[in-house]
């Protein structure tokens, strides 16, 4: 069957997001969302759809896989403060699927910060075949970070596989962190998808979280170059634990397409 939608690009950094602004039976979101990311004209990494419950009510997204991303949530927050007509430093509630509480999105004059889920759990997980990596776990996806490791696509399937098979984590970011430097491979369950994306916020927060793991009390901060630009994040601490975490960085919003698109009727 055709199915035609209407999208919004969002560009965070390279990160690039494609919003179904219509309402989609959720039963449709992996398979419409995987059309997308094959769309070579969209150019898209990832799927959300947005809905919108009304006055008073936070804006929501929902991942085509279910997942939980920060470059799309605090673009959501962009996107919807913009269409406000808000103002920078202005504040956004949204819900996103993957995070069990509403974030907080501020403005800025190019881009958003999006106040993000603290982790759940951080630890030190074995790969056979592999080694043994940091990793940070939040509500919707889990990352292992591979610091001074040259990429390695090889590498990276190894790792999902083993994880994919042995844990049931929804989706897992691969982080090769080398100085300054961040290259991320994410893996999604629901939709059997491997992107080596040119940027991840989720994954930079991680990295911020690992890095600043001796931190006891304030804020400590992380920026970070990546294929599609540069990502901040942060954290702060009290007592050696982390009160708050957000991430932060450019958005470019493209104007509204409508795509149609070939869906397994069965679907």
């Amino acid at each position: 069957m055709e199915y035609s939608v209407n999208i919004i690009m969002a560009d965070p950094a390279g990160n690039r997001t494609a919003f179904i602004t219509d309402p989609v039976p959720a039963r449709l979101h992996a398979a419409l969302g995987a059309a997308i990311v094959a769309d070579e004209e969209l150019d898209a990494e990832q799927a959300g759809f947005i809905t919108m419950p009304g006055p008073g009510h936070p804006g929501h997204l929902q991942m085509s896989g279910g997942e939980f991303c920060g470059n799309a949530s605090r673009s959501f927050g962009y996107l919807i403060g913009r269409e406000r007509q808000m103002r920078t430093g202005e504040k956004v509630t949204i819900t996103v699927s993957g995070a069990r509480e509403p974030l907080q999105v501020t403005l800025g004059e190019e881009g958003a910060e999006a106040r993000m889920p603290l982790p759940e759990k951080t630890g030190q997980i074995q790969i056979p075949g592999a080694g043994t990596f940091p990793y940070v776990e939040f509500a919707g996806i889990t990352h292992l970070i591979l610091e001074d490791r040259e990429t390695d696509s090889g590498l990276a399937d190894r790792i999902i596989d083993h994880l994919r098979e042995y844990t049931d984590w929804s989706a897992i970011g691969v982080m090769f962190l080398r100085g300054e430097y961040l290259r991320p491979c994410v893996w999604v369950r629901e939709l059997e998808t491997r992107v080596w994306e040119r940027s991840c916020g989720s994954g930079t927060l991680a990295c911020a979280v690992w890095k600043g793991r001796q931190e006891q009390e304030g804020l400590f901060r992380l920026e970070l170059t990546e294929p599609g630009g540069r990502l901040y994040a942060s954290i702060l601490c009290r007592k050696g634990r982390i009160v708050e975490a957000g991430i932060g960085g450019p958005v470019r919003l493209e104007k509204p397409v409508i795509r149609t698109y070939h869906l397994d009727p069965d679907a």
